[in-house]
């Protein structure tokens, strides 16, 4: 597959240019073997400018995200736990219509203020839970099914004291729970997990569940993480 590398690009969205980084999003193969003007893209613009009040979004195929039903899942879900912006767009590609993309939004702090949620860390897993590399003496990790967590917004939580101690207590709560130390209900929103396991069974959308596509908001409130919709497929 091609490298995940970042390329300076320019968008022009309502008569304005903006400035962005672009690189091809997924490993599926049929996110970038269709050829440039068919491949998912992520896209992230630069000097904080926002694009449909976005500042990191993706341009996907409207069938690698299930087209209509997608849609339908992230609004349905979006009235019970956080899930992304899904929006249908129509695309040029070097000034000649590209067809129909989907607009999803990225994980960054536009999420948690579009789902009404107070400024948080965004965890995701390092590696798959049935990693059978690691050392199954010394290492706490995937024993018991339990993957590394690791955060989107790195570059911000060093800048912002009050994110980087969310960072340590989200981190240490995980690690507690991946050891038994505590019980899951001390660490994860069991309510608000029980409820997107419903509405994923109802959506037969259980690829929401594997290791990698698993998307955790630390709650600062709660000081629990709770789960975000993502890739019904």
């Amino acid at each position: 597959m091609p490298k995940k590398k970042y390329v300076k690009g320019v968008i022009n969205y309502d008569n304005k240019n903006f400035n962005v980084k672009i690189r091809i999003r997924g490993d599926f193969p049929p996110n970038f073997k269709y050829g440039l003007k068919n491949s998912s893209l992520r896209i992230n613009t630069i000097n904080n400018e926002k694009i449909l009040g976005k500042k990191k979004f993706s341009l996907v195929r409207p069938f690698l995200e299930l087209g209509f039903y997608g849609f339908i899942y992230y609004k349905f879900m979006d009235q019970f736990v956080i899930s992304n912006d899904y929006k249908f767009v129509k695309v040029e590609l070097n000034g000649k219509q590209n067809g129909i993309f989907v607009f999803q939004e990225g994980f960054a702090s536009e999420l948690l203020e579009s789902n009404n949620k107070i400024n948080g860390l965004i965890f995701r897993f390092e590696n798959d839970c049935q990693d059978n590399n690691l050392d199954p003496i010394n290492s706490k990790y995937n024993l018991g099914e339990f993957p590394e967590i690791s955060i989107y917004q790195s570059k911000l939580m060093t800048k912002n004291e009050n994110l980087s101690k969310q960072f340590l207590y989200a981190k240490r709560s995980y690690d507690k729970m991946a050891t038994r130390e505590i019980n899951v209900d001390s660490c994860l929103d069991i309510k608000l997990f029980a409820k997107i396991i419903a509405i994923s069974e109802i959506f037969d959308s259980h690829h929401t569940f594997q290791c990698h596509n698993t998307k955790l908001y630390f709650n600062p409130e709660t000081k629990l993480f709770d789960p975000i919709a993502w890739d019904p497929q």
